[in-house]
């Protein structure tokens, strides 16, 4: 069998990716990579990650950057419906009730787009609002005792916005869902907490960056400079979390 092409458009990367959530197909990693750079939601360069710099400093720059400002609603949207196709597959997605929430504001949109994919008829979808104290996110109240929280985001940096938003919900918190993993030690902070709470995301950066090199959309050696800015991330974590630091 011939295999189909892909496009090399923004405007047909657009029309395949509406296409595919409709007719209940998910995206391939590939497809999903392609996707975000085609829709400038991806950036080469060298990048400071302010809130990684102020947790550890003397980290080095970042090759690249994940920009989820970039995206339309329209195609957050659909992300979203990808995200929640793939979620779909998990085992206790259908077993149990969950209630899904995004954190504002952009994450909104995406986790109503979850909400559609996930096609769970025993699930909810929750407002979760900004505010200024205790943790900065409130939950609207959660009907029934027994449901699970989903929470959704664009992306997870080093985990302390997601965090704060577990800590904020009056029920158990399950997962972390995230378009993209920046891999900046999320997964850490998360599993830290009690009871471990899993971040799931839709792809990581360094998988966006293998593809992107396979395709000739960044020059050689990214890849290996993005799991140098990596290592440095975790490493720092690590030397903070073991001094006993947040």
């Amino acid at each position: 069998m011939k295999q189909q092409q892909l496009p090399t458009t923004k405007e047909g990367w657009e029309a395949y990716l509406a296409s595919s959530v409709e007719a209940g197909h998910k995206l391939t990693p590939e497809e999903l990579a392609l996707v975000l750079y085609y829709f400038d939601a991806i950036e080469v360069g060298s990048f400071s990650n302010l809130v990684a710099h102020n947790l550890y400093p003397g980290l080095p720059d970042c090759p690249v950057f994940f920009d989820p400002r970039r995206l339309s609603e329209e195609n957050a949207g659909h992300l979203g419906e990808h995200l929640g196709l793939d979620f779909r597959s998990c085992t206790h997605s259908r077993s149990k009730e969950i209630a899904v929430a995004g954190i504002p504001r952009a994450g909104s949109t995406l986790a109503r787009g979850f909400f559609r994919g996930l096609g769970n008829k025993h699930a909810i979808l929750l407002e979760m609002r900004q505010v200024k104290e205790p943790t900065g996110f409130e939950l609207e109240e959660v009907p029934g005792h027994e449901r699970t929280l989903v929470i959704v985001d664009f992306t997870s940096a080093t985990g302390t916005t997601a965090e704060r938003a577990v800590k904020a919900s009056p029920v158990r918190v399950s997962d972390v869902v995230v378009l993209v993993n920046r891999e900046e030690g999320a997964s850490q902070l998360l599993g830290r907490l009690e009871p471990r709470v899993m971040l799931l995301p839709g792809i990581r950066l360094r998988g966006i960056v293998t593809y992107l090199e396979h395709h000739g959309k960044v020059r050689a050696g990214t890849e290996l400079a993005l799991a140098r800015y990596r290592h440095a991330v975790l490493t720092a974590q690590q030397e903070i979390l073991a001094r006993g630091g947040t």
